[in-house]
């Protein structure tokens, strides 16, 4: 099927491709910055969206190659048990994956405030950053079991893949758009 990761947690060739895409959509937003700075835009405002993305897309390109939630994970199931609360886990994922959800939001809500001429000028950008979200969000929700709770099933291989995708691929058009002027 289309899996990203094998039994063994090794990258499958569509987890390569995906990471792949995150570091080609990473450099396309990285040269939308470089290309605003030449265009006269040498304001840090014009030039900060496309940074930022780059950034996103260059972090989730090593977090797919490293899987870094499952160390994450690993280091939280570890301490649950040393500490003594393992027994509550559910509770406590579940309060996270909904502090984190908030966390998002409240980030996206602020840089959308300050960059509304950006994404006016880009809404393709701002259906890849939803597209984004609604993946990590529902990774979250999937990884720390809420979904169960919420008696959803969001395992479908094909959903995750998708939206990293189609998301990065939002990303990647609007860049190539940014010409000198």
């Amino acid at each position: 099927m289309f899996v990203q990761h094998s039994d063994n947690g090794h990258l499958t060739v569509l987890g390569w491709t995906t990471a792949l895409v995150y570091f080609v959509g990473g450099l396309f937003c990285a040269r939308a910055g470089i290309v605003a700075r030449q265009g006269g835009h040498r304001s840090a405002g014009k030039q900060q969206p496309w940074w930022l993305l780059a950034a996103i897309l260059l972090f989730l390109g090593i977090n797919k190659l490293l899987n870094l939630q499952t160390t994450l994970i690993n280091l939280g199931r570890a301490a649950a048990r040393t500490e003594g609360w393992y027994q509550y886990r559910r509770v406590a994922q579940a309060v996270f994956a909904a502090l984190f959800t908030l966390a998002l939001l409240v980030v996206f809500a602020a840089l959308l405030k300050k960059w509304r001429w950006f994404v006016k000028e880009r809404p393709l950008v701002q259906t890849g950053v939803l597209l984004l979200l609604l993946f990590v969000v529902i990774r979250a929700l999937a990884i720390n079991h809420v979904e169960e709770l919420l008696q959803l099933n969001l395992h479908d291989d094909n959903w995750g893949w998708t939206l990293e995708l189609l998301a990065t691929a939002c990303f990647a058009w609007s860049a190539t758009q940014v010409k000198v002027r």
